[in-house]
């Protein structure tokens, strides 16, 4: 049964290019259309195509994404915070160090 929505698929994709540009590209999507209906192990296959399609795009870009699991998440924000450098931030803010200097003698905060 697979094998056989497949191959007509396939067809419904190929041979009406033959009759012409605009009905090659809708008889394309007719075949897409048999294809998931007809044949559900089609969505099952989508699915992991999908992530390494965004993961690849990302990768492309600069921004390296480790697994789709994170992609998850990215989906399901509401917003996102981007401080003035363009990183991005978790807004938990620490203090990192402090730093006295004992030596000076003169007042920093004075307008002298």
């Amino acid at each position: 049964y697979s094998l056989i929505i497949f191959f007509t698929s396939l067809a419904m994709a190929s041979i009406p290019w033959a009759f012409g540009r605009e009905t090659g590209q809708r008889f394309f999507m007719y075949s897409l259309v048999l294809l998931v209906i007809g044949c559900p192990c089609a969505l099952v296959i989508s699915t992991p195509i999908a992530y390494v399609c965004a993961l690849a795009h990302a990768a492309h870009n600069g921004i390296l994404i480790k697994g789709g699991r994170h992609l998850e998440t990215l989906g399901a924000l509401k917003s996102i915070g981007i401080d003035k450098t363009g990183t991005i931030t978790d807004g938990s803010f620490k203090l990192q160090s402090i730093e006295i200097n004992r030596e000076s003698d003169s007042n920093p905060l004075s307008m002298d």
